[in-house]
């Protein structure tokens, strides 16, 4: 892996949160969409890049609502956060939105035309509060799909 060029974004707020080591963890992915662009997220930003890095959104999203993950589709992309699953197209304009139980999301494994993850899910038991691991699949529109 060889590091070939950088870009700074001045438009982000990274620079300003106090993070702990921890707060790296899972914290930073970029994928290619079909038409060439970037799909970059961190913390609580999600930004949309030409491949040379030159910015075309940012999407700021809620403290509480950090992605857990994405994953490119067909014209897109879908985005994990707390409780709800959203789909995106290449320019970064939310396509659908839906609810699930998951506070946390593993990542997405796709297996042909299915996009299956592994969510925790906030219950309690004997009045302790655990994650409950649920698995899910939804196809490239947001239905799910029974596992």
């Amino acid at each position: 892996l060889e590091i070939t060029s950088q870009k700074t974004f001045d438009t982000s707020t990274l620079k300003d949160i106090v993070l702990d080591w921890n707060s790296f963890n899972r914290s930073y992915k970029v994928i290619k969409l079909t038409n060439g662009n970037l799909a970059l997220y961190s913390h609580n930003e999600l930004r949309i890049t030409t491949a040379q890095g030159d910015e075309l959104k940012l999407i700021k999203l809620e403290n509480h609502n950090k992605l857990n993950d994405i994953i490119e589709v067909d014209n897109g992309f879908i985005a994990s956060a707390f409780q709800k699953l959203e789909k995106y197209d290449n320019n970064g304009n939310l396509v659908k939105s839906v609810y699930y139980p998951g506070s946390l999301n593993s990542g997405f494994v796709k297996k042909g035309d299915l996009y299956y993850f592994a969510a925790g899910c906030s219950t309690s038991y004997q009045n302790i509060s655990i994650f409950e691991i649920k698995l899910g699949a939804v196809d490239s529109n947001l239905v799910f799909k029974k596992v």
